[in-house]
């Protein structure tokens, strides 16, 4: 698993272990898919926000660890896009 430090607004830090998920749903007709946590894909729709519509899910697979962790090595290294 890896794991993630989230900060909330008093700025205390906690461990969190979480799972990644990679969902096919149906979206307007279209399939599509899309990393996501295991709170967005319960009841057999995939919730991407709260303005995205529910979508029907047509397959769920857990994202292997080993992918998740180089990701997360290669943005601590170098950053992401959304960093200046």
């Amino acid at each position: 698993m890896v794991q993630y430090t989230l900060t909330n607004n008093e700025r205390k830090t906690e461990r969190k272990t979480m799972r990644l998920f990679k969902a096919t749903y149906i979206r307007d007709n279209k399939t599509e898919t899309a990393e996501c946590f295991a709170e967005q894909i319960e009841g057999g729709v995939f919730r991407y926000n709260s303005f995205f519509p529910a979508c029907e899910i047509l397959k769920v697979e857990e994202v292997p660890q080993e992918l998740v962790a180089a990701q997360d090595a290669y943005f601590a290294q170098f950053g992401t896009s959304a960093e200046f």
